[in-house]
């Protein structure tokens, strides 16, 4: 049975649009959405780059080779996957600050080591909630009598050698608003190299894999009392559904606070055998379990 989750609400502010606005400027940095803000993206085939890199690269590569070849992308459907030893977790980093009444605080994982790779996850967690941070910052301008804060705890949720997922869940919050907006940002780099994996990169056909996710969102969200179906926040683009990460059940979506009706921020899980008929070899050997 597919797993179901729905976060919490931080108590929160009605402010939609400020999630928007962060969201949409999150989409590439956090690894969703179609294109990458933070950096170019390499076509080339991955490379093994740590000594520790597993035999799993071989049969994670005979896995993508082996998949059905009705990739639209074959960059993507050429692509090996190689397998490092999980990357070693460092401190948490607090980005910390105060503009005129605008203040931050958001903790977000950081890896210790001397690799670029390890450089360059570091430096991608921080980017994404550093434009988090400039988003919401945008909104208060430098005035000094609007207080306002932008406040979160991130958290690891994989880290296997093939890829470094990382939940960002924020509450933004203007003094005297009933409660703040929530927001989340997902951030799913490749654990080799730090790149980003995008939205883009995972499917044959997006529109159809999205189209395909969304009544499982519905069944889900029915079974917790609400009802979604209709709603604009599932149509089958990349703004909607940006928010994602991987786990053994399946493909989780959160969805933005007000997304699909309600304040919060609903998170839905896509069982695997939904969603791996729609991946690409690539994607396939990068993110399902391993057989």
């Amino acid at each position: 049975m597919p797993l179901r989750l729905l976060r919490g609400s931080i108590p929160a502010r009605a402010l939609l649009a400020a999630g928007s606005l962060t969201s949409v400027l999150l989409l590439t940095a956090c690894g969703g959405g179609s294109a990458d803000a933070s950096g170019p993206r390499s076509t080339a085939p991955l490379s093994t780059v740590t000594p520790e890199a597993s035999t799993a690269a071989t049969s994670a590569s005979a896995s993508a080779s082996s998949a059905s070849p009705s990739s639209s992308s074959s960059s993507a459907a050429a692509r090996a996957v190689t397998v490092v030893a999980p990357l070693t977790p460092g401190p948490v980093k607090h980005l910390q600050g105060t503009k005129g009444g605008f203040t931050w605080d958001i903790s977000v994982p950081t890896f210790s080591g001397p690799s670029a790779a390890v450089a360059e996850v570091n430096r991608r967690i921080q980017a994404s909630a550093g434009s988090a941070i400039t988003g919401s910052a945008t909104e208060n301008g430098d005035d000094p009598e609007s207080k306002h804060q932008l406040a979160g705890e991130a958290s690891l949720t994989t880290n296997d050698g093939r890829t470094v997922q990382v939940d960002i869940p924020m509450a933004d919050y203007f003094e005297g608003a009933a409660h703040p907006t929530d927001v989340d940002n997902t951030v799913v780099l490749v654990a080799a190299t730090g790149a980003p994996v995008t939205l883009d990169q995972l499917f044959t056909d997006q529109k159809k894999a999205l189209q395909a996710f969304a009544p499982v969102v519905v069944q889900q969200a029915k079974a917790d009392g609400f009802d979604v179906s209709g709603s604009d926040g599932l149509a089958p683009t990349s703004a909607n559904w940006s928010a994602w990460q991987t786990g053994s059940q399946g493909m989780t979506f959160t969805f933005q606070d007000y997304q699909l009706g309600p304040h919060g921020m609903p998170q839905y899980t896509v069982p695997w055998t939904t969603v791996t008929p729609y991946l690409t070899p690539y994607a396939k050997a990068l993110l399902a379990p391993a057989s």
